[in-house]
């Protein structure tokens, strides 16, 4: 018969103590995430009710649906301002992908929407009725319908799809597919690609200047910007850009930014002086947003738990005059209408992280897996349907046309 004495049960029960502490510890770091708040650079975990988003999903296979376990949802509605993030299916992990929605009034996710298998980039339609989203995986562009949540169309596109944006009149969307160095065009009032121009260079970022005559392409395996003329088809391009990827511009077009990861800086393309200033960022730069003022450039950038940040570039000077600490994984930025706050998404913390520009306090929201938000993800609902025309005469759907080889400007 084996005999314990007591000081070798309370060794035993010491062992087994130090063993459930340490699967506690592992499993707590695993479910939840830190931020840094700006304030005090204090670490804080996301409240109990919050942990919802780490959890395994019971997704209905029906994608546009909820599942069973949240709670009713609520979706955009006349004047109301969302941030759309998209969040990928976890490598296969998930049925689907999703789009959370986050009403910007008290930075709440009222709907999560379950779409497309890597929904990537995303913009949205200038009447807020509609989110187009880029399917990285599946080569599609899905349409969602703001006001229900309804998946209205999934829109087949070329290879790898990263980068879109939609016109100021909101009848044309430039999707940039990364896998086929080719851009989609794609008419909003029949929801069918009506062109497709070749010669691109693992293109990545789109934007489309304010008045509607410019789409500019960042072709991140190359060292040049395209800029498309949207009458023409025409296509030329910026030099010196070394793997660009980000892209915003000014409201009056006078200015491009640029962010390049290789590089670490935002590139600032003057496009009436025909000159290019360089401005060193943080670590791996992303996403890039300009308020709507016009004042002040906002840059992520992704350089793991230690160097991601938020850094602010003002537009008068080109020089960074902040930076915001933050943690790993920083993606997809976009700006509220308002100025008021700034949003980028966290791959890492499945969260995405709201800046107060006033107060400069960041507070974490949680959504779903990876997510990414890459383009103009915010958008305010209108009463007024989205302004639509017909393919212009000369378009025929998925007609080719070859990349020009026009001057540089």
């Amino acid at each position: 018969m084996i005999r314990f004495n007591s000081r070798t049960i309370i060794l035993f029960v010491a062992l087994a103590a130090g063993i459930i502490i340490v699967v506690m510890i592992v499993f707590s770091i695993r479910a939840g995430f830190s931020y840094i708040n700006n304030d005090n650079n204090s670490v804080q975990q996301p409240s109990p009710q919050d942990t919802y988003a780490w959890s395994t999903e019971n997704v209905s296979t029906q994608q546009g649906s909820l599942p069973l376990s949240e709670s009713a949802p609520s979706f955009a509605y006349p004047g109301a301002s969302f941030a759309y993030i998209t969040n990928d299916n976890d490598n296969g992990k998930l049925k689907h992908g999703s789009i959370s929605f986050i009403n910007t009034a008290n930075d709440t996710v009222t709907a999560t929407v379950y779409v497309g298998t890597d929904p990537y980039g995303v913009t949205v339609s200038p009447s807020g009725t509609k989110v187009y989203v880029t399917d990285y995986k599946a080569n599609n562009v899905l349409i969602i319908d703001t006001a229900t949540g309804t998946l209205n169309d999934s829109v087949p596109v070329e290879n790898m799809p990263v980068g879109i944006a939609v016109t100021p009149d909101g009848n044309r969307l430039y999707v940039a597919n990364s896998g086929s160095n080719s851009v989609s065009i794609i008419a909003t009032s029949t929801n069918e690609v009506v062109r497709t121009l070749n010669g691109f260079n693992d293109p990545f970022g789109v934007a489309v200047t304010s008045d509607g005559k410019k789409a500019y392409v960042t072709n991140s395996g190359s060292s040049t910007v395209s800029v498309i003329d949207t009458d023409t088809y025409q296509v030329s391009s910026v030099q010196g850009i070394d793997s660009p990827g980000g892209i915003a511009i000014t409201q009056d077009g006078k200015k491009v930014y640029v962010t390049s990861g290789r590089t670490n800086t935002a590139y600032v393309i003057d496009t009436l002086a025909k000159k290019i200033v360089n401005v060193t960022v943080g670590s791996n730069p992303k996403g890039i947003a300009i308020s709507p003022d016009g004042k002040k450039v906002y840059v992520t950038n992704d350089g793991g738990i230690k160097n991601s940040s938020i850094s602010v570039i003002d537009t008068t000077t080109n020089k960074v005059i902040d930076t915001v600490k933050l943690v790993d994984g920083c993606y997809g930025i976009a700006v509220t209408p308002d100025g008021k706050k700034v949003y980028t998404a966290s791959r890492e913390c499945g969260a995405v992280f709201i800046l107060d520009t006033t107060t400069g306090k960041v507070d974490p929201v949680p959504v779903k897996t990876n997510p990414k938000a890459f383009g103009q993800f915010i958008g305010t609902y209108s009463s007024l349907a989205s302004p639509t025309t017909p393919p212009t005469q000369g378009e025929s759907i998925t007609s080719k046309s070859t990349m020009s080889t026009k001057s540089t400007q």
